[in-house]
């Protein structure tokens, strides 16, 4: 039998890069590899155009859902949606996401706290 050749080693590269940077922080209770690659994707244009995001909550139970005041059909509980802070310039953020067509989901809520999902195009 053969061996595989070497691969040499992995870098890492978008979104998993920027996490390993520290321009992307992630909550430990929001688990980001059940993710779309699309939202990741963004969320690191995102850290790479705008500085540093914050990953508040992704997946959730249908429980903590509940408890955080979540719709009843939430992408949260298919892990389809993120909420995030960016921390630095933010001039232009909305107008950005609203220009990505993987972004379906999109709000700002009052405590700075931006949610985005892949689901249909709709803002509340």
């Amino acid at each position: 039998m053969g061996s595989l050749p070497s691969q040499g080693p992995r870098t890492l590269s978008g979104f998993y890069a920027y996490v390993e940077q520290g321009a992307i922080t992630v909550q430990a209770s929001a688990p980001t590899k059940c993710l779309p690659g699309d939202l990741r994707e963004v969320v690191g244009d995102i850290a790479a155009k705008f500085g540093t995001v914050s990953i508040e909550s992704t997946h959730r139970t249908a429980g903590h859902n509940w408890r955080a005041g979540g719709a009843r059909h939430s992408l949260h509980l298919s892990c389809r949606a993120i909420d995030m802070r960016v921390h630095s310039r933010t001039r232009g953020l909305m107008a950005y996401l609203r220009s990505r067509p993987e972004v379906g989901g999109l709000k700002i809520y009052r405590n700075g706290l931006i949610h985005i999902d892949n689901g249909e195009r709709r803002s509340w």
